[in-house]
């Protein structure tokens, strides 16, 4: 990303949410604070980039800091839709219908 953020930053501006656990089991938490640093040094364009750590929380961490991880992976879907469904009404095209699909 570092070498190509020219290219791939338009293409990846406010699209990347990286979730990990800080004690993941693989030790992929390491690469994941490579990624926010070089996050917080992107000028053009800014990677605008969403980075949620659980704080000792293993590999799989899905967001949920109010439950293990095997609780937390059977409700992932009803915590990451919302998000979804934010995330496709702030980038839909002008004029589309984004209210009809929310109840």
């Amino acid at each position: 990303m570092e070498r190509d953020w020219t290219s791939l930053g338009p293409k990846l501006t406010g699209k990347i949410h990286i979730t990990s656990g800080t004690m993941d089991n693989g030790f992929l938490n390491n690469p994941v604070y490579q990624s926010e640093d070089f996050f917080k040094t992107t000028q053009e364009p800014p990677a605008e980039a969403e980075i949620i750590y659980g704080e000792r929380r293993e590999h799989c961490f899905t967001r949920d800091t109010e439950n293990p991880n095997n609780a937390g992976s059977r409700t992932v879907h009803q915590r990451y839709m919302p998000a979804m469904a934010k995330w496709m009404i702030k980038t839909a095209p002008k004029g589309e219908d984004v209210t009809s699909w929310v109840y």
